[in-house]
């Protein structure tokens, strides 16, 4: 990979041209980065590099937000598993379908691997080798993972009464993908991205690294250092970052109701055959999106033309309609004092032709809705990837429930002074992670 296909946001940096060495001997990487160390942008440009080489590469990534970002499929519709029923059998149909295509494949690509439990990898491998007649890991397909394991940990609901999570809770001490029953045939090649990108502040970045662990080194000074920035009232300017979506729905909708303007409904858009695909966690916009004039928008997408970026803020200044009401755009001011015309943009599910063993844009499962979002709130699962000026911190009355919620949460921002807190932070707020210390401590060789 030269540098000039790495993307201009990046630095070609000692680790991320290791990572091209392993990648190009065909060796099976681990691609590890906290927050901002550019993880996402570079997997943009190695499927650029990938695609010049001539190499058949097919990204997955655990939930449809995320494979939507990545224009990939999701790990249950690649592989066929029945997100009810996982160990339910292939069909002889679909096999031989998928055969020939997986055949073709030379590089899997799975993106926000610390979201992918530990069963779930054992069946990817499984399917591959049973489809493929191939008993060696994954079938001797080179496999790239990308994650951070400090982030938003595999989902295991406790109270399920389905069968395989009962199972997954028997079989393995956690449910991270490092206690695969294949992990350790993968020999991965490790690569830590440590360059910053997002934030330059040393100091900050410092505390950020040791809010990891309620075991790290200086985990009460990194408490105090956050915990300066406890305000009651949130800044005008500032997104509200909330542990749950309830809290999040309740702040925009009392800012919005604040507005004299009338309120516009503007539905989604989107192929009635697969409903099931567009499940609301599954939009990568509202279905439903409530606009007034002066509304706090956020964009969920990256412009083309670059005229806005995925994160970007900004307030409604006009809502222009055609005949019969119809919204033809939104023009939404943006920092600078520039305005920007927005259009309805349409996102598609992506499918493995079974041809050309390939994956491909599915032209008949689309979703159609402008790539705007209310934001004087959103939650910190959805601002996940996003980065912004400025982002107040409501962990709410119970504090936060998931692993890695307020690390994620606290490193949005670019700098601290862009960074407030409704609470202080307490301990338990930094959920323990035992076995991820472990994993880390085992391959540093500490």
């Amino acid at each position: 990979m030269t540098t000039q296909i790495i993307p201009s946001e990046l630095e070609m940096t000692d680790e991320i041209k290791q990572a091209i060495y392993y990648i190009n001997h065909g060796d099976n990487v681990f691609i590890h980065g906290r927050p901002g160390t550019g993880k996402s942008t570079f997997l943009k440009g190695l499927r650029s590099h990938l695609n010049v080489k001539s190499k058949n590469a097919m990204f997955v990534a655990p939930t449809g937000i995320a494979a939507l970002n990545i224009h990939g499929q999701t790990i249950h519709s690649f592989f066929h598993i029945n997100p009810q029923d996982m160990h339910a059998p292939l069909d002889y149909a679909n096999r031989n379908a998928i055969k020939t295509a997986w055949k073709n494949l030379d590089i899997l690509v799975v993106d926000e691997i610390s979201m992918v439990r530990a069963d779930i990898f054992d069946k990817m491998n499984e399917r591959l080798q049973a489809v493929l007649d191939d008993e060696r890991p994954f079938a001797h397909k080179q496999v790239i993972v990308v994650g951070d394991l400090n982030q938003l940990a595999p989902v295991l609901n406790e109270k399920s009464n389905l069968q395989q999570d009962q199972q997954c809770k028997e079989t393995y001490e956690t449910s991270y993908v490092f206690e695969a029953k294949c992990w350790e045939g993968m020999n991965f090649k490790h690569i830590f991205f440590t360059k910053i990108f997002r934030q330059t502040d040393v100091e900050f970045t410092g505390n950020l690294a040791a809010l990891e662990s309620p075991h790290s080194k200086n985990f009460s000074q990194a408490l105090a250092y956050f915990n300066k920035r406890v305000t009651d009232k949130r800044p005008q300017e500032a997104v509200c970052l909330c542990a749950r979506k309830i809290d999040a729905e309740k702040i925009n909708q009392a800012e919005l109701d604040k507005l004299p303007q009338p309120t516009y409904r503007i539905p989604a858009f989107q192929s009635s055959r697969y409903d099931n695909d567009w499940k609301e966690s599954n939009c990568p916009a509202p279905k439903v999106l409530y606009l007034k004039i002066g509304a706090k928008v956020m964009f969920v997408r990256n412009d083309e033309k670059k005229l806005f970026v995925n994160g970007m803020l900004g307030r409604v200044k006009s809502i222009n309609c055609v005949k019969e009401k119809t919204i033809k755009s939104i023009t939404v001011e943006v920092a600078g004092n520039r305005e920007v015309e927005v259009h309805c943009c349409t996102w598609y599910k992506t499918i493995l032709n079974k041809k050309t063993g390939r994956q491909e844009p599915d032209m008949e499962n689309y979703f159609c809705q402008f790539p705007l979002q209310l934001a004087w709130a959103t939650t910190i699962h959805k601002a996940q990837g996003m980065t912004f000026d400025s982002a107040y911190v409501d962990m709410g009355e119970k504090g936060a429930f998931s692993i890695g919620q307020t690390y994620v949460a606290l490193s949005r921002v670019r700098t601290v002074d862009g960074l407030w807190l409704k609470k202080p932070l307490q301990e338990s707020d930094i959920l323990p992670n035992p076995a991820v210390e472990k994993f880390y401590k085992d391959i540093k060789g500490e």
